[in-house]
């Protein structure tokens, strides 16, 4: 018996969707990237509901608001959800890849609010305890925080000069590091309602996070160059 059209292309779109998952967790090369990115014929809000299903299968796909970092992040088991989806990210290196092809797509990347909110909140964790030793001594979360920064900034979510801080992140202590990411954090929060309804209007950075800038750009502009 012949299926109807709609039946047999939500069939299709469910096999595609496990095919692409099973790829993403057992292959991490640029190769297989370039795959998926093809045979989804470039949907990156598809590509951006794989991802979810494999980084965060429990979480919302958007969130409504952006929690404050208090009231996520000292549950025992909120705080165990956030670091079990770092942990699957930098297991399987190809799903950071992922992360930065949904970026290209404002409206595809709003379906990742809440990984990006997971990965943010972890790491602003993990270099608040950092203090005064060089970001370098953490390669993993370095390379982590400058591409989720990029991530963020691709898709618009920040404006300039902040968009740019992936760049500082090297030369920097972890307090700093932490700071820029604690910075990034308020900024979404305090403009995630024009955010997710994509308006593309600018808010300028408030004084207080100039200054902030200004600060750790001057303490280390020997190192910048």
């Amino acid at each position: 018996q012949k299926q109807d059209t709609p039946t047999l292309s939500l069939q299709l779109n469910e096999e595609l969707s496990q095919s692409l998952s099973q790829v993403a967790v057992t292959h991490c090369n640029d190769h297989i990237l370039w795959l998926v990115n093809d045979i989804t014929g470039k949907s990156t809000n598809q590509i951006a509901v794989i991802l979810m299903d494999i980084a965060a299968p429990n979480s919302l796909i958007l969130m409504k608001i952006w929690p404050e970092v208090e009231s996520t992040g000292y549950t025992r088991q909120t705080l165990e959800l956030h670091l079990s989806i770092k942990r699957k990210m930098d297991q399987y290196p190809i799903l950071w890849k992922l992360l930065h092809l949904v970026a290209k797509d404002s409206q595809g990347f709003l379906k990742c609010t809440s990984l990006v909110h997971s990965l943010l909140v972890t790491l602003m964790s993990h270099w608040g305890r950092g203090r005064y030793s060089s970001s370098t001594s953490y390669p993993q979360e370095l390379s982590s925080s400058q591409t989720l920064i990029q991530c963020i900034a691709k898709a618009g979510w920040i404006p300039k000069p902040l968009c740019y801080i992936s760049e500082l992140f090297e030369f920097l202590s972890c307090e700093e590091v932490s700071l820029l990411h604690h910075l990034c954090f308020k900024y979404i929060k305090d403009n995630y309602q024009s955010i997710i309804s994509n308006y593309k209007s600018e808010t300028l950075l408030d004084e207080n996070t100039r200054k902030t800038l200004k600060a750790i750009l001057k303490k280390n502009i020997d190192k910048l160059g």
